[in-house]
């Protein structure tokens, strides 16, 4: 899934000052998938300082126009792919890494308990 047609997107291109749409897409995609993916740890204020903003506003409209653009369910589902765990710690026999594929139970149920959560917080805002 592709949701820009630059592959030269940076953090550069987050952090600068600029109203352009190739400028603000990626911003407000970076903003709302933060903010999908653990709600206590990436405040507004938080996402405001990875981003390079002085206030809290700015990521609270860019998080809504992520979400009119791509809907909340896209950034619930990616942010729950990244956050379920995929390789295994070395055991102590071989040393070996092992990778562990996520099974669809584990991405749904995270997915599902994001997207309440999401829910939830949109009903107590409104």
């Amino acid at each position: 899934m592709f949701f820009f047609d630059d592959p030269s997107i940076s953090k550069k291109r987050i952090y600068k000052r600029c109203r352009e749409k190739r400028f603000t897409l990626p911003r407000h995609f970076v903003c709302a998938f933060l903010r999908a993916r653990d709600r206590k740890r990436f405040s507004h204020r938080v996402i405001a300082k990875a981003i390079r903003r002085s206030d809290e506003t700015t990521v609270r409209n860019s998080i809504a126009r992520a979400h009119e653009l791509w809907g909340l369910q896209t950034f619930v589902r990616l942010a729950a792919i990244s956050v379920v765990p995929t390789f295994q710690p070395a055991s102590e026999r071989n040393g070996a890494v092992i990778h562990i594929r996520s099974t669809d139970v584990q991405v749904f149920a995270i997915g599902m308990t994001n997207l309440e959560n999401a829910m939830r917080e949109m009903r107590g805002a409104a």
